[in-house]
């Protein structure tokens, strides 16, 4: 009996693994409708990561319906790109962002792709997307932040991206699940899940177990 239980065992760690122990990257199509009449204005791009968690986001696929950036920013912490080849920015137990200038069209549209890791305690990393004037003076009320999505590590959804109500008028957002995710607005969001190293670890001892019980087997 116990001999069958070593044999089984290592197959139900790797059916364990495949079942879902893994990181997940989401993906959301983010189009902002933008206010006219004010310009250029300053898109800002941030990850507030205090805890232990190694989440990446990524923005890229920009697309400035009309208008262009300046190339004129300013970045803090880990962060590379720009809006012209997309803006990766990591964990780094701090506050990570880009400000970049624009000239605005009509509405300023981007993939957003992040992990989704919620590391020791209890206050998740945050992603945040402002837009400002020049001055710089943010267009919501008390210099918030217009979106913002928490990395919990629960299941993300186009939902779970707020966008903040009192900014000026003429400010808007619509967040869909990329391509390949749960579907249009409101739906689950889009992902592949990413095998961690501890994941890893677990699946090649699982199948190294298997491969011992099979040799044992053709021995006896």
């Amino acid at each position: 009996m116990m001999k069958r239980l070593f044999q089984v065992f290592p197959l139900l760690v790797v059916i364990s693994l495949f079942a879902g122990i893994s990181a997940r990257a989401d993906s959301f199509n983010v189009t902002i409708t933008l206010p006219t009449g004010i310009s250029p204005l300053l898109l800002g791009l941030d990850l507030n990561n205090t805890t232990s968690a190694a989440n990446t986001v990524t923005f890229s696929s920009f697309n400035f319906g009309g208008g262009a950036p300046s190339g004129i920013f300013s970045e803090t912490g880990s962060v590379s790109g720009s809006l012209l080849s997309g803006v990766v920015i990591t964990g780094n137990g701090g506050d990570s962002n880009l400000f970049e200038q624009f000239t605005p069209g009509s509405t300023l549209s981007f993939l957003l792709t992040t992990t989704n890791i919620l590391g020791a305690g209890s206050t998740p990393d945050l992603i945040r997307v402002y837009v400002d004037d020049t001055l710089p003076e943010s267009l919501c009320l008390g210099g918030a932040e217009f979106l913002n999505l928490s990395l919990t590590g629960k299941p993300l959804s186009p939902a779970s991206v707020l966008v903040n109500s009192s900014c000026v008028p003429g400010l808007s957002a619509t967040v869909t699940a990329a391509t390949g995710g749960g579907g249009g607005t409101g739906g689950g969001g889009g992902g592949n899940s990413v095998p961690e190293p501890s994941s890893l670890l677990l699946l090649g001892g699982g199948l190294l177990g298997i491969a011992g019980a099979t040799r044992r087997k053709r021995l006896n």
